[in-house]
């Protein structure tokens, strides 16, 4: 992204302390990150190459497995519409999922399920709870219920369980509740 230069570092850059560099114009040899940095910018055909030689470059270094991570990392999000599999393929890579980048990936999506899991499960208690407690009304009130009527009542949604405990307060006879259940 090309952004016109703040104004706090005007004098640096007229100072030639801070120069703009351009990953797509960057012809020099680099580091092994910022050869990293300028795969971000490669044209899709000479991506394998330019992995596999990122790949020969960092063996021996100390530094392999943060930068096969670092790699994995970048692929991943490059190549966001294929499946780990299809990108390990293409670049010989080793299995994605003993990547720290895959397991955090892991690790997130687990704890939002549980969090979600959590919250529907807190749900369907409440739920579960508020047919139990409108059955007992409905039957101190009208009377024992039919198997039907019971099952009619633990078909309805949360809000409906809510307004028929309202609504079986002002009730004299069975029959006001079998209007009510017809009426929805």
């Amino acid at each position: 992204m090309d952004s016109e230069i703040l104004p706090f570092y005007e004098p640096q850059v007229t100072a030639g302390w801070l120069h703009r560099v351009y990953l797509d114009e960057w012809t020099a040899a680099a580091s092994l990150g910022g050869e990293l940095l300028k795969l971000a910018v490669t044209p899709e055909v000479e991506m394998p190459e330019r992995v596999q030689r990122l790949r020969e470059q960092a063996q021996g270094t100390g530094e392999e497995g943060r930068v096969l991570e670092w790699l994995e990392a970048l692929l991943v999000y490059r190549y966001s519409k294929q499946s780990r599999e299809e990108i390990a393929q293409m670049f010989a890579l080793g299995d994605l999922r003993e990547t720290r980048v895959y397991q955090e990936a892991w690790s997130e999506g687990l704890e939002r399920g549980k969090q979600e899991g959590k919250q529907e499960g807190i749900q369907l208690g409440k739920r579960a709870g508020e047919v139990q407690l409108v059955l007992r009304q409905l039957t101190r009130r009208l009377g024992p219920l039919s198997t039907v009527q019971q099952q009619q009542v633990a078909d309805l949604s949360l809000a409906q369980l809510e307004d028929l405990g309202e609504a079986l307060l002002d009730w004299q006879s069975p029959t006001d509740f079998t209007h009510w259940l017809n009426g929805l």
